[in-house]
């Protein structure tokens, strides 16, 4: 068991970036900025409660998206997503393509099947998503989610390949349609994101073409069906420009809930992400003013339960929390 200081972190890529700057930057200008290198680890920050559910269970809870804490974040990546896709049906309709009125009417017809499926996916199957950051000692995130708390250091190879969705005995059971969750990098440049969702029509446009000259009338084809199903996961791996510098990873599965739990805004749908306990590479002991009861505490937990995880104490001054 090592117990050490967290060391600066290597934040020059985005740390000169201002939110107000990433706010009001042109998309010119948002390209230029560098994109934060992985060092192999994702970070969920969190309180002393998720803290040893988390590491007691070995799993991690994975919220609706509807349920956020800003419930506004995939609607913005539906509207984004439906925006791209229109702008992309319009420039294939004044392109040189073969068949351009054709290919434009069967990329916009998704448009409106992605804004039905935003509608069912508050009562139906939806993105549920567990979030990390790439930083493990990062001001905003211990402020912003921890509660001067704890960031648990992940493995992220191991996490990606050990990671299931999994119930207990009393809850209710995984759909049969439930796929293998996956990490995702949240995506924040318009550019990259308009790129992301014109490779995904790309990859489909032959049988939305099909399904378009099949059945016009048809409310929604399986051609579209497909791809709707494809598309809402990346939306909910898509973020504004502002908040860039949170260099987000989400674990996401499109699944339905086996339980609930219970906040200020009512019951939230749950899923319970299963993963090894060998993806704990260490903890993070946010600034507080208990900081070294913490830290022994934790020391004593963690030489029982993860023998090879590492305590790390914040650089952060519990005065700027």
């Amino acid at each position: 068991m090592q117990v050490s200081l967290s060391p600066s972190p290597p934040r020059a890529s985005l740390g000169d970036v201002s939110d107000d700057a990433a706010a009001s930057g042109s998309a010119e200008q948002v390209t230029d900025w560098p994109v934060r290198e992985s060092d192999g680890s994702v970070y969920h920050y969190t309180d002393i409660k998720g803290l040893k559910g988390i590491l007691d269970s070995g799993q991690i809870w994975g919220t609706h998206v509807a349920y956020l804490n800003d419930s506004q974040e995939f609607s913005y990546g539906v509207e984004a997503i439906c925006a791209m896709i229109a702008k992309y049906g319009q420039d294939v309709k004044s392109s040189a393509h073969a068949e351009p009125e054709v290919k434009s009417s069967a990329i916009l017809g998704v448009c409106k099947n992605v804004l039905r499926a935003q509608e069912l996916i508050a009562d139906d199957f939806g993105p549920f998503v567990a979030c990390f950051s790439m930083f493990g000692d990062d001001l905003s995130q211990w402020r912003g989610y921890a509660n001067g708390g704890y960031a648990i250091e992940f493995d992220s190879q191991i996490l990606k390949d050990s990671v299931k969705q999994t119930t207990l005995p009393t809850e209710l059971p995984i759909s049969e349609s439930a796929p293998v969750p996956e990490l995702h990098p949240v995506e924040y440049l318009p550019e990259r994101q308009s790129a992301q969702v014109a490779r995904l029509v790309d990859d489909h446009i032959d049988e939305l073409i099909h399904a378009v000259s099949d059945d016009p009338g048809a409310a929604i084809h399986p051609a579209q069906q497909r791809l709707v199903r494809r598309i809402i996961p990346l939306a909910a791996s898509m973020k504004h420009k502002k908040f860039v510098g949170e260099a987000e990873q989400r674990l996401i599965s499109h699944t339905s809930e086996t339980f609930y739990s219970t906040s200020r805004i009512g019951l939230i749908p749950r899923v319970r992400f299963a993963f090894d306990r060998s993806a704990v590479k260490g903890v993070f002991v946010g600034p507080s003013e208990h900081c070294d009861a913490k830290t022994l505490s934790l020391c004593r937990y963690l030489r029982r339960w993860y023998p090879k995880a590492e305590v790390i104490r914040s650089n952060v001054p519990y005065r700027d929390i």
